[in-house]
C-alpha cells in the first residue's frame, strides 16, 4: 500500500460506518491487509488481483459500497479516528 491520501481516510471511515462500531478495528484491519496483498500482486503481476483490485485503499472502499458523506456528529467523528489509528498500526514506516 502507497500513500493514503485524506480523501482516502474519510472514505475507509464511511466504509466503517457501514457495520456496528464494535467490529471496526476488524474490518479495518481486513481491508488493509487485503489492499496491500492487492499491491503486493499488482507489482509482482504488473495486473490487478481480479478480487482485491489494484491495491489502493480508494478503489476497494469503494468497492464495499461506503455510506454516504456524513455530516459531522461523535459517531462519524470516532468512524474517522478509528480509520486513522488503523492506517498508522497497520502502515510500514
Amino acid at each position: 500500500m502507497g500513500s493514503v491520501s485524506l480523501g482516502e481516510v474519510v472514505l475507509l471511515a464511511r466504509t466503517l460506518l457501514t457495520v456496528p462500531e464494535a467490529e471496526w478495528p476488524v474490518m479495518a484491519a481486513r481491508i488493509l491487509h487485503d489492499v496491500r496483498l492487492a499491491a503486493v500482486h499488482l507489482q509482482t503481476t504488473g495486473r490487478p488481483h481480479p478480487l482485491l483490485g489494484d491495491g489502493s485503499l480508494m478503489s476497494y472502499c469503494l468497492r464495499l459500497d461506503p455510506s454516504p458523506e456524513p455530516f459531522c456528529d461523535p459517531r462519524v467523528l470516532r468512524s474517522l479516528q478509528a480509520a486513522a489509528r488503523a492506517i498508522l498500526e497497520h502502515s510500514i514506516p
